[in-house]
């Protein structure tokens, strides 16, 4: 699955499913997401939980994750169209730390560890997204080398990154195509523009 890549390779923050020595209920897939009163998503992480809209038609699933920063287990939100294409929004969110502590760092951070397993990677700046008065910003990445070794498909992404006091929060687009990932980078946009907070 498309998001399933897109949180392991554009966010470096969390695994998803089972990892050696975890908890077996973290590999667990609840069957709907838990949703707010007005019907968006809730995306769960250590100390914080936060809410999505998903676009119309799309469908939407829950999946289980560990932070690798906490060790701590998530609830991710992924989102699929409903024509069936190869494209995935997921909502996560990287507990901060003394490398990852702003979105600054993010940037800095995931280039540098993106350039040391393919050096034509790039990240380009698409500017802020309106979120409810928080620090953020959209970023393309571009992929030159397929991320699951060879004969695999390249994913194209972007993110929307959040800044919370104690969490990054990452709204992540992945696609199969860079024609793809731009069609929907204003689905992304508006899907970012969702967020709020979640008690």
């Amino acid at each position: 699955m498309l998001g399933r890549r897109g949180i392991a390779a554009g966010g470096l923050a969390l695994v998803v499913g089972a990892c050696a020595g975890d908890d077996t209920d973290a590999a667990k897939e609840p069957a709907w997401p838990t949703r707010t009163s007005d019907g968006r998503i809730i995306v769960r992480g250590k100390g914080m939980a936060y809410a999505i809209r998903p676009p119309t038609g799309w469908s939407a699933r829950s999946i289980a994750g560990v932070d690798r920063s906490t060790r701590s287990t998530v609830t991710v939100a992924d989102l699929a169209p409903p024509d069936g294409s190869p494209v995935s929004i997921s909502g996560q969110m990287r507990t901060k730390t003394r490398e990852f502590d702003s979105i600054e760092s993010w940037i800095e951070r995931v280039t540098e560890a993106r350039r040391a397993e393919d050096e034509s990677f790039t990240l380009r700046r698409a500017g802020p997204v309106r979120v409810r008065g928080r620090p953020s910003e959209l970023v393309v990445l571009e992929t030159g080398t397929p991320t699951g070794g060879p004969g695999s498909s390249i994913d194209h992404e972007a993110v929307v990154l959040i800044e919370e006091p104690r969490v990054i929060v990452e709204i992540f687009l992945t696609t199969s195509s860079r024609a793809l990932r731009d069609l929907h980078l204003s689905t992304l946009r508006a899907v970012a523009a969702s967020y709020s907070p979640a008690v």
